[in-house]
C-alpha cells in the first residue's frame, strides 16, 4: 500500500513540475500518515506485522538475501535481454523469428503454474451437494 500511494504521489509530482521543496512536501505528506499508523500500532493486526514480530530476528537477513536473489536474476535476464533486444531492433529478420520464441517461452510459466493451481483447486472450494467428493460449486453447472 505504501508503495502504490508513493506511485501516486510521484506520478502527481512528475504532472505538475514541482520543484524540490514541493517534491519533499509531497513525500511528507504521504509517508507521515503511513509512519503516524505504524508508530500508534493500528497495523499490529496485519499478517505481514505478526510475521515480522514473530521472526524478527531472522527478518532482515531474509530481506537481504531475497533482494540479492532479485538483482541476479535480474542481472541474468539484463545480460540477455539487452542484446536479443538490441539485436531485434537493428535486424528485423531476426525480430520475426525472436518475437514468437519469447512468446512461447513467456507462456510456459504460465501454463506450468495452471496446472499446478488445478489439482488444489477443488479442495479450496466449498464441496458441491451434488458431487462424491469434493468439488468446486463453480463446476456444479456441469453434472446433469
Amino acid at each position: 500500500m505504501l508503495l502504490l500511494l508513493g506511485l501516486i504521489a510521484a506520478d502527481g509530482v512528475q504532472r505538475l513540475r514541482a520543484g524540490n521543496a514541493q517534491r519533499f512536501a509531497v513525500v511528507a505528506a504521504v509517508v507521515s500518515p503511513a509512519c503516524f499508523m505504524l508508530s500508534a500500532g493500528w497495523c499490529d493486526d496485519l499478517s505481514i506485522m505478526k510475521e515480522y514480530a514473530n521472526r524478527s530476528d531472522i527478518f532482515m537477513g531474509v530481506v537481504v538475501r531475497h533482494i540479492q536473489i532479485v538483482m541476479v536474476a535480474a542481472a541474468f535476464t539484463l545480460c540477455i535481454g539487452l542484446p536479443l533486444g538490441w539485436l531485434a531492433c537493428k535486424k528485423t529478420r531476426i525480430a520475426g523469428a525472436l518475437f514468437p520464441l519469447l512468446n512461447i517461452i513467456q507462456t510456459i510459466p504460465s501454463i506450468a503454474l495452471f496446472g499446478l493451481l488445478m489439482a488444489p483447486w477443488p479442495c479450496w472450494q466449498r464441496p458441491c451437494p451434488r458431487s462424491p467428493g469434493p468439488a468446486s460449486a463453480a463446476w456444479a453447472w456441469l453434472r446433469p
